[in-house]
């Protein structure tokens, strides 16, 4: 080897050591991360360089550029401070590419930021490029901005004439089996992605296959996608980690399920299962030396920290807690654990009482350091548990809750959430602190015996804990491997993955919104998705009866789910197939994501999991758990067929056979799984490979390289959409205000919004379905249809109304204002399709926080079970339905009338073109209050409180003035005192007797965790003279939702206006004819007893018209010519005595009949 080689050979070799990669360039070819290895190629001409003289004069001096020498273009520019850009970093950066597009030939479009990190004032951003949403390797573009705007250096490998043919020629599985013949070894698969590969050698850029996977290191390969060629591989283990402890967490599991996509499921036994995959574990603590030190692994499965020391480990990480409900939740450690015992009594109240909360703390007293041991973890142990109740279905009869939380962990530091009864012993989740905390949540209704514990199983480190062994530093959670311990009790070989199967699938589903989950106007996430989840496989309201022979109760729990009151994932054990194996709901990754997005939809806004409402949220779930799929390469478009029931019964959102092609509304079914695939198959519409409808991926910007139907799909959620159709009007909307956002313009054109809306009209989503008049709001476009909260048709003043439920599959929500007291909605039915029969229709009531608060529902006629048929008319006997509710607190109430629920208790198919009469009785007066805050004639300052409701959304994606508030305030207005609205105060106007003051607007809380929008109005000179006869009034208070829905918030009590002095006036003083009133408007000085009395002529009362006690100020009564006992007294002319404190006046009210 000559001088120049082994100097070449050399430079390689330090380059390597100290990128902490071993590259292997196929057949000798120089590698893309080889930087000074390049050949030029291209230089850049006089324009560029012209470029660049024109930058410095506008910028100042000290400038200096560095050109790559394959593109030509800047590569580096560093030494000076531009001139001030405005705006976050992010659009600083923005305006920095646009201004100085000449120089540097960077589309913004084609970025997409991935990182970002602050220091000592100045944010680093670094922008990765895409091409039609497939990844441009090794191009990037870094922008330094410091606080005030300005851009200190830029760094970038913007490639230019990307190829257009992004079809591969061959497929994934081909460059997979590619990569292992070169390997000459297995390969722990961990992601395969379609990626642009900048050629060194050629100069060129050809499409490829991103193979990642372990195998006696981390291997990246680039196989040529065209002709299978192995482009480039390296060995990304970071060997060079010059931290102490180091390892790796591989979870044994299912990339998708036991059987992802075989239609004869349940006739295979598990040898005919897909094989599990030894697959890296991300987002897990691992725990070093002790419990009090922990670090948390990479994407890759890595741990690496500069603590020595032994390690441990269990299913645990910053946002999920994975524990087993029937035996010990798995752990590992590389040392052999002692196993102790501390005593530990605690028990709760037999029976314990409702809502309340008991927590009860624990302290293992400190044995271990004395003997230079170290604590690990505690198992508490119960010699009886009852709390709550749980049935086979998986229904949360009861909703009482125990939680195990860990003293050591951040947060809340819940670890486990246990529901149902516990006949035998059994210990709980582990908990890696000696403190730790036990409670137990009850709820308004049931109780039970709740808990005794007597001790906890203490883990301890052994004498030399503080040595680190670094070649038994990583595990494989898997059976027969050293170190861990998993449950393998439950019938069914693969049932001891499914800890580690559902901890990887619930951080693999979390991890796909990083990339959606984003506000383009602040650069951080809308949706607070950073808080732990606990999580329960094997999951059963009575767990010690597995296997029993006492009925349909000893089998597993047929189901899967978030439970939103509680914020935690259940996983039942699942139906027992022909071969003695538990189908786990735990082992379905496409089941446990689509329940993890429930989750996520939570985190925005709360869902009533009834009609529409309930359906799109499965619909979000079942879209979404396929696109985190789709976004790791797998194509699939079924989820549930491994479980094949309930909760994970089969659909194809593509709309194959047999789930086939759902449209609205003639595929309503009544039960929100089905009824949610018209919803999530017009979204896969969006994104169909080759379909006519795909709307592609945005080119750049805060999605670049996303595909645009599952940002704006997410998106829409902020707008809090209740039905089909008001989703379909929030994604356009979101689209629009996407497209017209300075650094997204054109990416959400009219063509863009066009195929959304033949999607969703192939599926009979996009217009009115018909109905009624209240189906449709005058006051928003994107409301159509009544058939959620967020367009409720408001009902704050009428006593009765007809409508009906009609099309298939209505639901009617009205918004009522109530106070507290007696609220009676009294429903009659319309005529059935038999004799003597009415259509069934139930009444529901919600509150403002969309919780279930009661129902009436009639007796069915045409079933023997008590539900609605599942198909046809559902009929009752009954002409009429009463609801009766004694309203505990003032606020907002939604109403809601359907169809009965069939045995789903989902709404029926009961519906009818002839209405139903919707009578209410209640005082809607007292769901806000207000008062005098500064009494001036004709001028008071009345302030105001009215309930409102924030959502746990952080921020809305498409809206730079939205939040999680479900409304903005609009305006305030007067009723007077018969609760007609002064229109001429209504707050919003030009002109108007009544201002608004913004500066008192403020947002507080009760103790009862109630949410209050306090402010103040004004009255304007000019309100007494115009409206002579209000003394009394009420405030009404307005606001408008996210869909652009007017809303009333509530009415206050009755306010009496400040006087100009005593007086007492008749207004309207002939009453003629019946339904005619005098008005009496009165003022007194000051408070106390005001009487207004009617007498004859010869001086005989007729009635007392109001006796009580004032306040001082101005008030109104009516009197409607009727006497004491309620008849009507003979015409006349009577004299009406007011007296009250400085008031002593009679007028005069003449009757004539």
């Amino acid at each position: 080897m000559n001088y120049i080689m082994r100097k070449v050979s050399l430079m390689l070799a330090l380059l390597l050591l100290a990128g902490g990669a071993q590259l292997f360039a196929a057949d000798r070819k120089i590698s893309p991360l080889s930087d000074s290895m390049r050949k030029v190629r291209k230089t850049p001409s006089f324009t560029a360089r012209e470029s660049f003289r024109k930058f410095s004069l506008k910028h100042g001096k000290g400038w200096k550029v560095r050109y790559s020498p394959r593109t030509a273009l800047p590569e580096s520019i560093t030494g000076g401070r531009t001139i001030r850009y405005g705006g976050t970093p992010e659009q600083a950066a923005e305006a920095f590419f646009q201004d100085n597009k000449e120089l540097l030939k960077v589309d913004p479009r084609a970025l997409r930021l991935v990182n970002k990190r602050e220091f000592m004032g100045v944010t680093h951003l670094q922008y990765q490029q895409y091409r039609d949403g497939i990844p441009v390797e090794f191009s990037y573009a870094r922008v330094h901005v410091d606080n005030t705007g300005a851009v200190s250096g830029y760094q970038g490998k913007f490639e230019p004439d990307l190829p257009t043919n992004l079809a591969p020629a061959i497929p994934a599985e081909a460059a997979v089996r590619t990569a292992l013949a070169d390997l000459g070894r297995g390969l722990a698969l961990s992601r395969t992605e379609l990626v642009i590969f900048p050629d060194e050698e050629t100069g060129g850029r050809r499409l490829a296959w991103k193979v990642r996977g372990r195998g006696a290191g981390l291997w990246v390969y680039y196989i040529d996608a065209s002709s299978g060629q192995v482009l480039l591989k390296y060995d990304d283990l970071r060997r060079a980690c010059a931290l102490a402890t180091h390892g790796y967490s591989t979870g044994t599991v299912y990339a998708i399920s036991p059987i992802p996509t075989d239609p004869a499921s349940n006739t295979m036994d598990d040898n005919s299962w897909t094989a599990p995959e030894k697959l890296p574990l991300r987002d897990q603590y691992v725990w070093v030396n002790s419990y009090s030190s922990y670090t948390i692994t990479d994407q890759y499965g890595e741990y690496c920290t500069n603590t020595n020391g032994k390690v441990f480990s269990s299913f645990k990480g910053p946002y999920f807690a994975v524990t087993n409900y029937r035996g010990e939740s798995a752990r590992w450690s590389n040392a052999a654990l002692e196993t102790t015992s501390a005593s530990t009594p605690l028990q709760s109240p037999h029976p314990y009482e409702n809502s309340q909360t008991y927590t009860y703390n624990v302290t293992i007293p400190d044995t271990w350091s004395g003997q230079n041991k170290s604590f690990a973890m505690a198992l508490p142990h119960f010699t009886s548990f009852q709390a709550g109740e749980l049935d086979i279905w998986g229904s949360m009869n009861d909703g009482d809750q125990m939680y195990v939380a860990s003293g050591g962990l951040p947060g809340a530091g819940t670890v486990a959430a246990y529901t149902g009864r516990r006949t035998s012993p059994f210990y709980g989740a582990s908990v890696e602190s000696p403190a730790y905390s036990v409670t137990l949540k009850t709820d308004e209704a049931g109780t039970y015996d709740g808990f005794i514990m007597d001790n906890s199983k203490v883990l301890l480190l052994p004498v030399g804990h503080a040595t680190t062994d670094n070649p038994t530093g990583s595990v494989v959670w898997d059976t027969g491997q050293s170190g861990v311990t998993m449950d393998a009790t439950i019938p069914g070989a693969k049932n001891i993955y499914s800890e580690a199967n559902a901890f990887y699938h619930l951080n693999r589903a979390r991890r796909y919104f990083d990339a959606v989950n984003l506000d383009p106007n602040t650069g951080q996430p809308p949706a607070d998705l950073s808080r732990r989840v606990a999580a329960m496989v094997h999951a059963h309201g009575d767990a010690d009866l597995l296997g029993g022979t006492c009925g349909t109760g000893c089998g597993g729990m047929l189901n899967a789910y978030y439970d939103l009151e509680n914020d935690n994932i259940l996983l039942g054990d699942g139906p027992l197939d022909g071969y003695g194996n538990y189908r786990s709901f735990a082992l379905d990754g496409t089941i446990v994501r689509h329940e993890y997005i429930h989750l996520v939809i939570n985190r925005i806004y709360p869902i009533v999991n009834y009609g529409e409402f309930g359906a799109i949220s499965e619909a979000m779930a079942d879209y979404f758990s396929l696109a985190s799929f789709w976004s790791e390469g797998r194509t699939l478009t079924k989820l549930g067929n491994f479980i094949g029931a309930g909760e994970g019964s089969a659909r194809d959102i593509s709309g194959a056979a047999p789930t086939g092609v759902r449209v609205m509304p003639t595929d309503w079914w009544g039960e929100v799984h089905e009824d949610s695939l018209p919803l999530s198959q017009a979204l896969y519409e969006l994104q169909k490979p080759a379909g006519v409808n795909n709307i592609g991926t945005f080119s750049g910007g805060t999605y670049g390289g996303q595909r645009k139907s599952d940002v704006l799909a997410f998106a829409a959620l902020f707008y809090f959409p209740d039905s089909f159709a008001n989703y379909y009007e929030a994604m356009i909307d979101a689209c629009k205000q996407f497209n017209a956002s300075p650094a997204m313009t054109g990416s959400c054109d009219a063509s863009v919004q066009a195929k959304i809306a033949s999607a969703f009209a192939a599926h009979g989503i996009g217009t009115a379905a018909g109905g009624d008049a209240y189906e449709i709001s005058d006051t928003s476009l994107m409301c159509d249809s009544n058939n959620g909260p967020e367009c409720a048709a408001e009902l704050a003043n009428e006593a009765s109304i007809s409508a009906t439920v009609y099309p298939l599959g209505d639901v009617d929500y009205y918004s009522i204002p109530l106070a507290a007291g007696n609220f009676t909605a009294r429903l009659t039915l319309p005529a059935g399709s038999q004799p003597e029969t009415y259509n069934a229709y139930s009444i529901f009531l919600f509150d403002s926080d969309r919780n279930y608060v009661a129902e009436a529902v009639p007796d069915i006629y045409n079933t023997p079970n008590g539900y609605c048929p599942d198909s046809g008319d559902c009929l009752t006997l009954s002409q009429t339905l009463t609801f009766a509710y004694s309203v505990p607190r003032a606020g907002r109430y939604y109403l809601v009338v359907a169809g009965a629920p069939n045995e789903y208790y989902g709404n029926s198919e009961a519906n009818s073109q002839l209405p139903y009469t919707l009578t209410l009785t209640r005082s809607p007066a007292g769901s806000a209050s207000a008062r005098i805050y500064a009494a001036v004639f004709d001028g008071d300052e009345i302030s105001f409180d009215v309930p409102y409701n924030l959502f746990p959304a952080v921020s809305v994606p498409s809206s730079s003035t939205l939040t999680g508030a479900e409304q903005a305030f609009e305006y305030a207005q007067l009723r007077d005192h018969n609760y007609d609205p002064i229109d001429l105060t209504r707050t919003n106007l030009t002109w108007t007797y009544m201002k608004d003051i913004p500066s008192a607007r403020n947002f507080t809380s009760d103790a009862f965790g109630v949410r209050f929008l306090s402010g103040r109005v004004q009255l304007q000179p000019g309100f007494s003279a115009r409206y002579p006869g209000v003394g009394t009034v009420y405030v009404e208070i307005f606001a408008r939702n996210h869909l652009g829905h007017l809303v009333s918030l509530g009415v206050s009590n009755a306010v009496n206006l400040s006087a100009n002095g005593p007086e007492a006036t008749a207004y309207n003083n002939i009453i003629t004819g019946a339904g005619g009133s005098a008005i009496i408007k009165y003022a007194v000085t000051g408070t106390g007893t005001l009487t207004i009395k009617a007498y004859t002529q010869s001086g005989s009362l007729v009635k007392t018209i109001f006796s009580g006690p004032v306040t001082a100020g101005k008030g109104t009564v009516d009197w409607d010519g009727t006497n004491s006992s309620g008849g009507k007294a003979a015409s006349g002319i009577y004299f009406i005595k007011t007296k009250g404190p400085g008031l002593n006046k009679v007028v005069k009210v003449a009757i004539v009949r």
